[in-house]
C-alpha cells in the first residue's frame, strides 16, 4: 500500500511538473511572439459617447484595455518607446473623427525625423501584412448626430493605389476643403522605375528591390474619408498641396476662436484640461471636491463623468464654429463664481475694431470678437500658388498676376504691408523665408533664383 501511494504521488508530481513546464514554454513562446512587434499602437474602441447641444460637440470615451494590458505585460509594466500608449485624441474635423492603430514587426519610420522603433528594428519593406500584423484607420462620421464607423486597411489601400508602394505614415490631421471634401494625408515609399537590361542576348525588365540603403522617392497621397481610396488629386481636381493650403485657409476662416494661440483658449487651462484645435480633454492633474465642483457637473452630468476619465475621454467640437456655444461650454469648466474670460486680453487681430481689448466676461468678449481674424496667411499663399502654378503655354509666369498684389506685413522684409505692381517689386519686398509651404517656396526660387 505505501508503495502504491508513493507511486501515485510520484505520478501526480510528475504530471504537475510536466503541465507546469508546458505552460511555461507556451508562455515564453507567447511573450517572444509579442516582442516581435516593434511598433504597436493599440486600437481604441468606443466605450460610450454623448452628443451635446444638437450635435455641436461630442464626447467619446475610448477603450483599448485588452491590447494595452498585453503591451504592458510584454514590457514588464514599463512600455518601451516603440509602443504608443498615448492618449486617444485621434484626428478630428468638422464632421469626421479618425483613429489610427497598428501592430508591426518592422519600422515604418525610415524617413521620419524621430524614430520610434528600436534601432535594431528592420524597416518596413512590404505592403502585405505578416501574421499578427495590422495597420488600420477607423473613421467615424458624426453627421446627423450619429456615429457611423468605417474601417480602412492601410496595407490594402496602398496596394490598391499601387501594388509596389509601401506605407510609411498617416498624418494626424484632417484636411477639409471648400467643396466639403475630407481627406487624410498618407506618405508612401515609391518604387524606383523599372529599366530594361540585356542579359545573354535577351531583353528583360528589372526593378531594384527595396533594401536598407535604398533611396526611394516618397509620395504623398490623399485618402478620401468617404471611400478610403488614395489619390494625388482631390475629387474637385486639387493637388495635395492645394488641398493642404485650402484646408488651412478654411480652418482660419471658420474657426478663429480655436486659433487664439498663446491665450487661455488654447493649451492648458489652469492645469485642469488641454485644448488642441477642435478637441479638449481633462489633464490627469484634474481634481475635484464636493465643495468645488465645476459647473459642468450639474449642466452635463454624463459628460462630466466621462471627461473625468482623463486620457480615455475626449471632447470634439463639430461643425462650423459657434463662438457663443463654445465659450458658454468653456465657462462650465470654471467655478460658478468666475468667468472663463475674466481679465482676458482679446488680441487686436481678433477684435471687431482692430484694437486690443481687456474683457471681463462672456458678454464683453462677444461684443468685441470678430468672426474672422485679420491675418490671411493661407489666402496669400493660395494666391501665390495660383500665380506660380498657372503658367503660359510656353511655360512662363503670367506677369500680369503680380499687378496690385498685396504682400501682407508678415511676409515682407520690412514688416510692412505692400502692394506691388511687377515681378521686380515682388522680389524686393517678399521675405522668402516666411513661406511655410516648402513646395511653393522652391517654385518661387526656381522662378527667381537670386531670392534663395
Amino acid at each position: 500500500m505505501p508503495k502504491l501511494f508513493k507511486s501515485k504521488m510520484f505520478l501526480f508530481t510528475l504530471f504537475v511538473v510536466v503541465v507546469g513546464s508546458v505552460y511555461s514554454i507556451k508562455e515564453q513562446i507567447r511573450i517572444r511572439e509579442l516582442r516581435q512587434y516593434v511598433q504597436w499602437k493599440p486600437r481604441p474602441v468606443i466605450k460610450d459617447y454623448e452628443f451635446i447641444h444638437n450635435g455641436e460637440a461630442l464626447v467619446i470615451e475610448w477603450d483599448d484595455g485588452d491590447e494595452r494590458e498585453l503591451i504592458e505585460e510584454v514590457n514588464n509594466g514599463k512600455p518601451k518607446f516603440a509602443y504608443q500608449l498615448n492618449t486617444h485624441d485621434g484626428a478630428s474635423g468638422e464632421r469626421y473623427i479618425m483613429q489610427e492603430s497598428y501592430r508591426l514587426k518592422a519600422s515604418s519610420d525610415k524617413f521620419s525625423r524621430y524614430r520610434t522603433a528600436p534601432d535594431s528594428a528592420p524597416y518596413l519593406s512590404y505592403n502585405e501584412p505578416k501574421e499578427g500584423e495590422y495597420w488600420l484607420i477607423d473613421v467615424y462620421d458624426t453627421n446627423d448626430r450619429k456615429l457611423k464607423p468605417k474601417t480602412y486597411d492601410v496595407f490594402k489601400m496602398v496596394r490598391d493605389y499601387n501594388k509596389k508602394y509601401i506605407p510609411l505614415d498617416i498624418s494626424e490631421e484632417i484636411y477639409e476643403t471648400e467643396d466639403n471634401e475630407t481627406y487624410f494625408l498618407i506618405t508612401m515609399l515609391a518604387p524606383k522605375k523599372s529599366k530594361v537590361v540585356i542579359e545573354n542576348g535577351a531583353m528583360k525588365v528589372v526593378t531594384e528591390e527595396f533594401n536598407e540603403t535604398s533611396e526611394y522617392p516618397v509620395e504623398e497621397g490623399l485618402i478620401d474619408a468617404k471611400t478610403g481610396k488614395i489619390s494625388t488629386i482631390s475629387s474637385s481636381g486639387k493637388s495635395v498641396e492645394e488641398v493642404k493650403t485650402e484646408s488651412k485657409q478654411r480652418f482660419e476662416n471658420r474657426h478663429p476662436f480655436a486659433l487664439m494661440s498663446k491665450t487661455k483658449l488654447t493649451g492648458s487651462g489652469g492645469n485642469d484640461y488641454i485644448s488642441r484645435g477642435l478637441q479638449l480633454r481633462f489633464n490627469q492633474s484634474f481634481r475635484e471636491t464636493e465643495g468645488s465642483k465645476i459647473s459642468l457637473a450639474s449642466a452635463h452630468p454624463k459628460v462630466y463623468q466621462m471627461l473625468k476619465n482623463h486620457y480615455r475621454s475626449v471632447l470634439y467640437f463639430l461643425g462650423e464654429e459657434d463662438v457663443e456655444f463654445r465659450l458658454s461650454f468653456l465657462e462650465l469648466l470654471t467655478s460658478p463664481y468666475n468667468s472663463f474670460v475674466k481679465d482676458f486680453t482679446l488680441p487686436a487681430d481678433f477684435s471687431i475694431d482692430g484694437q486690443e481689448h481687456l474683457v471681463q466676461n462672456k458678454e464683453e468678449f462677444l461684443r468685441y470678437f470678430k468672426s474672422q481674424p485679420q491675418k490671411h496667411s493661407a489666402n496669400f499663399e493660395l494666391a501665390l500658388m495660383n500665380i506660380f502654378y498657372e503658367v503660359t503655354p510656353e511655360g512662363y509666369l503670367r506677369k500680369e498676376l503680380f499687378k496690385n498684389l498685396t504682400i501682407p506685413a508678415e511676409f515682407s522684409k520690412d514688416g510692412q504691408e505692400h502692394v506691388v505692381q511687377d515681378t521686380l517689386q515682388f522680389q524686393e519686398v517678399l521675405n522668402i523665408e516666411k513661406i511655410e509651404n516648402e513646395k511653393l517656396r522652391k517654385k518661387i526660387i526656381e522662378a527667381f533664383p537670386y531670392m534663395k
